[in-house]
């Protein structure tokens, strides 16, 4: 369970973050949140589907990285089994904060899950210097988080067009587990094949002028990965 709080440099500056990656430093998760520029990395390894939040409600651009719950497929003991590495895993342990009286989000700051198995008194990247000013590592995550919080806002437009443009469909994959049991995953919503080839003019100009035509076609060809990580479960992972 997180819990994060508002980075303090009194009260963390002893505070190191670990780089490494592994089921105990909190890894072994399926799906992860991404934004459009990411896209352009993301299709060489993930199926990029749209999944609505559990929590929130909101649907989000999402790359999976596993089957079930709490399986990540790229992640093989402590390395990293793929060219890329998604920003929201990794800028971890750290969010942005918004303040409730800060309506236009004028002021943002850095937030740490205080229970993250990240965290480490004498292992990783140091937050502070010896000055108390940010390292360049917390400062870089800083960047990446604002690329992120704008980046949200961009993702949920886009997902906002393709919706009113109907050319996302539901999406399902099966496959039998390793037990043999058939499976289906479901609750996803991908690019449609036929739509998309179908747009008219009009449409693939917008997409164009709103920067976003190369976002769609890139999801599109990443779903020839969904059948890639069936392969990968079977030959790799486990349930």
């Amino acid at each position: 369970m997180s819990r994060y709080v508002a980075l303090d440099k009194s009260k963390h500056t002893q505070l190191r973050v670990r780089q490494s990656y592994g089921a105990e430093l909190g890894d072994s998760v399926s799906s992860v949140p991404v934004i459009l520029p990411e896209l352009t990395h993301l299709v060489a390894d993930f199926p990029v589907v749209v999944i609505q939040s559990k929590d929130s409600g909101r649907y989000r651009l999402t790359a999976l990285l596993g089957l079930f719950p709490a399986q990540n497929l790229f992640l093989q003991g402590s390395k990293w089994d793929a060219s890329y590495v998604p920003l929201n895993l990794q800028v971890r342990p750290f969010r942005m904060g918004r303040r409730p009286d800060d309506a236009n989000n004028s002021n943002p700051f850095v937030m740490v899950d205080a229970d993250s198995p990240r965290l480490s008194q004498d292992q990783g990247e140091v937050l502070f210097d010896d000055a108390g000013s940010p390292s360049d590592y917390l400062r870089r995550q800083g960047e990446v988080l604002s690329l992120l919080a704008d980046g949200e806002a961009q993702v949920t437009a886009f997902i906002d067009y393709l919706m009113e443009k109907e050319l996302l469909e539901e999406t399902r994959v099966s496959f039998n587990d390793h037990q043999g049991e058939k499976k289906t995953l479901t609750g996803m919503f991908a690019v449609s094949q036929k739509k998309s080839s179908a747009m008219d003019l009009a449409t693939i100009s917008e997409l164009h002028s709103k920067g976003w035509l190369e976002a769609l076609y890139l999801m599109k060809a990443s779903m020839a990965h969904l059948r890639s990580l069936v392969h990968r479960y079977q030959r790799l992972g486990s349930d």
